[in-house]
C-alpha cells in the first residue's frame, strides 16, 4: 500500500442557467464529465501521479449549486477544481 498522501482534484461541470438550455445539454454534460474523469485517471496512473479525482455529480447551473459544490469540495479536502 502506498503511504503517499493523494492530492484530490475536483471536477465540476458548469452549465447554462437558462432552464431550456440546461435541460437540453444536461445528459451530454454528465456523460462527458465521467469521460473526462476516466481520461484523467488513466493519465495520472500512467505518469505515476498520486491523484484522486472527485466529481461533483450535479451539473452546476445556479449560484446555489455552485456554493453547495464548493462546500462539498472543501469538506472533502480537494486541493483544486
Amino acid at each position: 500500500m502506498d503511504s503517499k498522501i493523494r492530492a484530490k482534484i475536483g471536477i465540476v461541470v458548469i452549465s447554462d442557467e437558462r432552464p431550456a438550455i440546461h435541460s437540453q445539454d444536461e445528459q451530454h454534460n454528465r456523460d462527458y464529465l465521467y469521460k473526462i474523469k476516466q481520461v484523467l485517471e488513466a493519465r495520472a496512473e500512467e505518469a505515476g501521479d498520486n491523484l484522486e479525482f472527485i466529481v461533483e455529480d450535479r451539473i452546476i447551473n445556479s449560484m446555489g449549486l455552485a456554493v453547495a459544490a464548493a462546500k462539498r469540495m472543501r469538506a472533502e479536502d480537494v486541493a483544486g477544481v
